[in-house]
């Protein structure tokens, strides 16, 4: 005999989740001289990367995961075609970190991996000087050795016209010196990834090699304003995010698009924990992303030490503030990916940067449509989906508000779970493949108005369509 279980959307779920925020205003951003920025209608970002491109003399080093907008593909092109400056190019062309959470989820566009290789392998047709290390993130542009443009933004479309994103001229000598010479260090030594071989029109490889950079290499240390991560080698950025934060005298701001791998960051949970127990505040603001459970999961455990966490839809810029120092850096807090063992760039901010810097992170606060609450209403987090889904243009396969799931006996705790959390169901192929519960994920399908939930499954994918499962009654089925 099968037993029957009702859960509704009444009550709260449990644990910490973005809700849409009551209290936000709607004043836009004034652009500021050198500072850079871009929004969905203001892009100095890119214009300055343009200008930089086309007004470069002698040669340009360029930086970035990833390389699929067309614009800059075009203007490199040009300077390639039309005259002498010598042209750069540091990225990462190992398609597995295609499918990590480094790339937000608008420029995961159709076959993006391979606008990317494509883009980057006609560059190095018309003579760019092409190489790659697997743990490349940053993100800079360097001018004749002499104008250097530090951003957070990828060399991406969405990233150059809509994400909020933020950028800056190094202004300080020694700093463009140093990243220079960086570059040049691991552009030689640094990479794996060196060249081309085309076999056919139809099929390219990629040569590759073991680095081969030592660790006693100037570039490698950390004298100046500029401040990075590469690998094992070196991670003054993470230890100066730390030092920052530790050392504040008052409150702290924070912006970054995700929030992950906390457990491997003990000095950066230490470091918040002082300037709580001091009586300060830490505002964070990041992407408000309620899908992703492990964001969640690291936004919840700030939350609970008295952090006051922020967040909007699209936001990839990164950067923090305090009363004393403040940085632009092209990481995420992400203890998984980058922060402690990739290649990121960080550099800190003279005065008028540092004016402007802390303008943005407050107008991002200020005009947060979310904010991250403990145990919210049910309601409270569908009506976050609802404005999230309006926003994005997202439109989720209708399933019915009094649907009926069927679950296998021995998964019964599953009954709890789906009353306690947020699931979301996944689509692979135009069908339901797989639901998430919290962290957890499930093999699904969806048939004659039932949703019928399997296994867990031992791997997440984070590429497939993913919607809430948005319930005013749920019949459940142990059977």
């Amino acid at each position: 005999m099968n037993n029957i279980n009702t859960i509704n959307d009444k009550g709260h779920f449990k644990g910490g989740y973005f809700v849409l925020n009551e209290n936000r205003n709607n004043n836009p951003w004034l652009e500021r001289d050198d500072f850079f920025i871009t929004l969905p209608n203001q892009n100095s970002i890119k214009r300055q990367v343009i200008e930089l491109i086309r007004n470069s003399k002698s040669s340009i080093k360029l930086c970035s995961f990833i390389i699929t907008d067309n614009e800059i593909y075009a203007e490199l092109e040009n300077v390639l075609k039309r005259t002498n400056v010598a042209v750069f190019i540091l990225t990462q062309l190992d398609e597995s970190k295609f499918s990590t959470s480094l790339l937000s989820e608008e420029e995961m566009i159709e076959n993006f991996n391979q606008v990317h290789l494509d883009i980057v392998k006609k560059l190095y047709s018309n003579g760019a000087h092409v190489r790659a290390t697997r743990t490349a993130h940053a993100k800079f542009l360097i001018s004749d050795r002499e104008k250097g443009l530090l951003t957070s933004a990828n060399m991406t479309t969405p990233s150059l016209t809509n994400n909020p994103e933020t950028g800056i001229f190094i202004e300080n000598t020694s700093a463009l010196s140093h990243l220079d010479n960086l570059f040049d260090e691991i552009f030689q030594n640094g990479t794996e990834y060196t060249r081309f071989i085309t076999a056919n029109s139809n099929k390219q490889f990629i040569v590759s090699r073991n680095q081969n950079i030592s660790e006693k290499a100037k570039a490698l240390k950390s004298e100046t304003k500029l401040k990075f991560t590469f690998e094992d080698h070196q991670q003054s950025l993470y230890e100066e995010i730390v030092k920052i934060i530790e050392n504040s005298s008052g409150d702290v701001y924070l912006s970054t698009y995700s929030i992950v791998g906390l457990n491997v960051l003990p000095e950066f949970i230490s470091a918040i924990k002082s300037v709580i127990k001091k009586g300060n505040v830490v505002y964070i603001f990041s992407r408000g992303m309620n899908y992703r459970s492990d964001h969640i999961e690291g936004c919840t455990l700030l939350a609970n030490l008295g952090c006051k966490i922020y967040g909007d839809v699209y936001n990839h810029s990164k950067g923090i503030l305090t009363p004393e120092k403040s940085m632009l850096f092209t990481a995420n807090i992400d203890g998984k990916h980058g922060l402690k063992n990739g290649f990121e760039v960080g550099l800190v901010l003279e005065k008028n940067q540092k004016v402007n810097m802390q303008a943005f992170i407050e107008w991002q606060i200020a005009t947060a449509p979310y904010v991250f609450n403990i145990s919210p209403l049910k309601s409270k987090y569908f009506d976050y989906y609802a404005y999230h889904c309006e926003l994005k243009e997202i439109k989720p396969k209708q399933l019915p508000e009094d649907i009926t799931i069927k679950i296998h006996k021995s998964n019964s705790g599953l009954i709890n779970l789906l009353d306690e959390l947020p699931s979301y169901y996944k689509i692979k192929n135009n069908r339901i493949s797989q639901i998430q519960v919290g962290k957890y994920s499930y093999g699904a399908d969806f048939e004659d108005n039932i949703l019928t939930i399997g296994n867990q499954l031992n791997k997440m994918e984070y590429n497939l369509e993913s919607y809430l499962l948005k319930y005013r009654n749920a019949k459940i089925i142990l059977e």
